[in-house]
């Protein structure tokens, strides 16, 4: 991979706009994520820096450095955190009639709720968070209609919940994550969103829904429906 192919890549994951961006322009703005704390020094560096100051076994130093891979899942994380969680207040609630199986129509209204913060949300001890960058990609791992119906309940959980996770090796996938939850309430039902962000980067990559026990959150009917079509 060439340096320049490199950068880009690096900076589009980081959710930065490249558009009509030059190659000295997103060295630049690499530096700028550096100095801030987005990225670490050897993020930083091109391929071919990390080859030649390992002597061109970054494979094997990478093997020896690799940290333990953490398949620690949200549901497990908020069923072990249940007493932390109970604790406090509930952050949002879903009515009724904002119950929806329509992942674009949930991606949609939370861009038009997060205008105003061009998507970000500020915390105390986190700083910026960055919740619209991969909104789409995050919104693959919902299932539930109480998990798509709520995604506009991300902010305020990530905003006021408690952070029940911290992971090096996020399942094997070589990235730091933080789990932040709260009580929230969808249609009536008491449940815990759980939120995860990526930690460096501040931006947020998946979320639960579940019941104050630490199991799926399921509206009315929807179960039976999903057994049935899944007999089908």
């Amino acid at each position: 991979m060439s340096k320049v192919s490199w950068v880009f890549g690096v900076l589009k994951g980081h959710c930065v706009d490249t558009s009509g961006m030059g190659v000295r322009e997103a060295f630049e703005e690499l530096e700028k994520l550096r100095k801030a704390g987005k990225i670490t020094d050897e993020e930083a560096k091109p391929p071919q820096d990390k080859v030649a100051k390992n002597g061109g076994n970054v494979g094997k130093d990478r093997k020896a450095a690799a940290k333990p891979e953490d398949k620690t899942s949200i549901k497990q994380q908020v069923k072990e955190n249940l007493d932390k969680i109970k604790g406090t207040k509930v952050v949002a609630v879903i009515k009724e009639g904002s119950i929806t199986k329509d992942k674009a129509a949930a991606i949609s209204a939370l861009k038009g709720q997060m205008a105003r913060t061009k998507g970000i949300v500020k915390r105390d001890d986190l700083g910026e968070v960055d919740v619209l960058c991969e909104v789409n990609s995050a919104m693959g791992y919902s299932i539930t209609a109480a998990e798509i119906s709520s995604l506009a309940a991300v902010p305020a959980v990530i905003k006021n919940g408690v952070i029940i996770g911290n992971h090096e090796n996020h399942k094997g996938g070589k990235l730091e994550t933080i789990t932040i939850a709260a009580r929230v309430v969808v249609a009536g039902k008491p449940g815990i969103m759980g939120v995860v962000l990526k930690k460096k980067s501040k931006i947020f990559k998946a979320h639960r829904v579940l019941t104050p026990e630490g199991t799926t959150l399921w509206m009315d009917g929807e179960k039976a429906e999903r057994k049935k079509q899944n007999k089908h």
